[in-house]
């Protein structure tokens, strides 16, 4: 099973002419496809949609699966349930199950997101929806609102924390989610995560700025901008930034 994924890997997929328009999918990491270059992985799906200019995708909804949107560049308008957001670089959205959304790029330039994709049980998604509405938080998260805290601990170095989105937290921006969790970690110049491993949760890594080297289960990987990590349970895995300026990691956590 692969488990890095570079840009220079992924063959760009047109999305449904019956639901969309002017958009290419590229497949990074799933469940089961042969599209994905990572296939294997328990819950987690991941992919870049690239929209073109007045590209668009027509209101739907998903019946087991939460998704989170996470803007790597361009502007566009999303919609989830019944608020429509600006989505700029840097913004997250989180989309529950069963609850329509549509995207539309209005502007000149192509527009570009991650899309995190977790399937659930059929018992995940009332209790979710419970979370949700009585520990909650916003559907839209943008850059500015973010809870930034520095992570100290014997096998963490020069690391900014922002917790995105969990389950449950109260440090996070929006509490609730069934199963995923997302933050974004900056590591200053020498920042590093000695290695570590999880016994309950499949996690990516995925390299949104930067330059970096990342480890999985013993294998050194060069980690450039716009690649991504698959990291199964108890698998361990490090990151250091070899950079000469920040380097931002995506962690996208999923409890199996």
């Amino acid at each position: 099973m692969q488990v890095c994924v570079r840009p220079t890997d992924v063959t760009p997929r047109p999305g449904d002419p019956a639901v969309t328009s002017h958009l290419q999918n590229e497949f990074l990491i799933a469940v089961k496809s042969k599209d994905a270059i990572c296939s294997g992985s328990r819950r987690i799906n991941v992919f870049r949609q690239i929209y073109g200019p007045g590209g668009s995708h027509s209101p739907h909804q998903h019946r087991t699966t939460e998704h989170a949107y996470y803007v790597l560049s361009g502007t566009a308008r999303v919609r989830i349930g019944d608020a429509t957001f600006d989505a700029r670089p840097d913004t997250v959205f989180y989309v529950p199950p069963q609850t329509e959304h549509e995207v539309h790029n209005p502007g000149g330039a192509p527009y570009v997101t991650l899309v995190i994709s977790v399937d659930l049980d059929e018992q995940d998604i009332e209790p979710a929806r419970v979370r949700r509405t009585s520990v909650g938080g916003p559907l839209c998260i943008y850059p500015e609102n973010t809870k930034p805290r520095q992570a100290v601990t014997r096998r963490i170095f020069n690391l900014q924390d922002e917790p995105l989105l969990s389950p449950r937290s109260t440090d996070v921006s929006f509490s609730g989610t069934a199963r995923l969790a997302v933050l974004r970690h900056t590591y200053a110049v020498g920042g590093k995560h000695l290695p570590n491993a999880h016994e309950a949760s499949e996690q990516v890594y995925y390299i949104a700025k930067g330059h970096g080297r990342v480890g999985v289960a013993g294998e050194m990987f060069d980690a450039g901008a716009n690649t991504a990590f698959y990291i199964a349970p108890q698998t361990m895995h490090e990151i250091t930034n070899l950079g000469d300026g920040p380097l931002v990691n995506l962690l996208i956590n999923v409890d199996l």
